[in-house]
């Protein structure tokens, strides 16, 4: 149920995230090209615990989800 925003690019070989990820069950975000799979609201990959994912503020407004692109 949360909204959380991560960098496109995985980390081992750059595939995209968005375009060829998902979401499991958990709502753990899952690399389509590795099955690497990270905590999407922390940035983490979660078998090892490593940072792996930039992690942007996000905010809510009326129904609008907000982004800041500012490096993190």
């Amino acid at each position: 149920g949360a909204v959380c925003a991560v960098t496109d690019t995985g980390p081992a070989r750059g595939a995209s995230l968005g375009e060829e990820g998902h979401l499991d069950a958990d709502g753990h975000l899952v690399c389509a090209w590795h099955g690497w799979i990270f905590d999407a609201e922390r940035g983490v990959r979660l078998r090892t615990g490593e940072r792996c994912l930039a992690t942007y503020p996000v905010r809510l407004e009326g129904g609008v989800i907000y982004v800041g692109l500012e490096a993190p």
